[in-house]
Parts: C-alpha cells; structure tokens; sequence
C-alpha cells in the first residue's frame, strides 16, 4: 500500500467521524433544550341530542275460544271472539341543555282507544314474564325455561330501559 492511499483513507475517515452528528441551525444558540412535547387532545364522548321528529306505531290482535258443557246440570256454552288494536304516533322535540320540550300526535284514539291502553292491558292479562310463566312456563305441561329469554338480570337477554 502506497503512503498516498493510506493518508487519503485516514483523511476520508477523520472526515467522515467529523461531519456525522447533529446538524445545529444557524440562527439558533447551541444548547437550548427542545420544546416539550403537546398534550393529546381530549375528545369528549358525544352527548345524546333529542333534538328531532318521530314516528312510531304499534299493532296487536288476540283471538280467544271456548267451548264447554256441564254433564250434571246439562249447560253448555261456546264463545269465541277476537280483537285488533294498532295505533301510530308522531311528534317532535327540541333540548335546550337538560330541557326537551316536545309534542307528539297520538292516533290510537281514532280506533277507539285510550292513552292508557297499553296499561290496561297489562293490568288485566299480567307483563310479559307472567304471561310466559302461564302459558308456556316450568309449570305448565310445554314446561319450556325462560333461558335466554329471560331478563339481563337473570341471564337472558331482554333490557327493558329504566323508564323515568
């Protein structure tokens, strides 16, 4: 190896060690610490809105039968009779804060039918559960479990919201 390449190769090394490191600007002083780093940004979850209009309906229908008769007193009867109730709503609201204020049609009264309908319903034939439990229950002859079918707090499936 000639003297002329070893100095050329210990000159390009030296060179090389020298120029890699940070680059510092020009119009900044050396030694200033970097700039912190931004916070995240927080993103609140969105808030439930009521502002709006609707529209619903409902339907229903029940057939009940019976035939029966007495071999002592020799009576007998045989009825059978059926209904149909159905109904729609419409309405709007509008929130300001914790305010909604709204109004809403009601067209179930135009088949005859009360506000109060649906409770009275449910007053004279029992909720959902207790017609389950009478009709196709553990203690009926189907004896079929609630399973899933039963309430999220008893393992199934069905929420009913909380109504305030």
């Amino acid at each position: 190896m000639t003297l002329r390449a070893l100095v050329g190769g210990l000159a390009l090394a030296a060179g090389t060690a020298f120029s890699v490191g940070c680059a510092a600007a020009a119009d900044l002083p050396p030694g200033l610490p970097p700039p912190p780093p931004l916070a995240p940004i927080a993103y609140a979850p969105p808030v439930y809105n009521w502002t709006g209009i609707y529209f619903g309906g409902h339907l229903g229908a029940g057939y009940a039968g019976s035939s029966w008769s007495d071999h002592i007193t020799g009576g007998s009867d045989n009825f059978s009779s059926w209904g149909f109730l159905g109904g729609a709503q419409v309405g709007g609201n509008i929130q300001f804060d914790r305010l909604v204020l709204g109004v809403e049609g009601d067209f179930g009264r135009e088949l005859g039918l009360d506000n109060d309908f649906a409770a009275k319903v449910i007053k004279s034939v029992g909720n959902y559960g207790e017609i389950f439990e009478r009709n196709v229950g553990p203690n009926t002859p189907l004896k079929i479990a609630r399973g899933l079918n039963n309430l999220w707090t008893k393992g199934g499936i069905q929420y009913a919201p909380p109504v305030r």
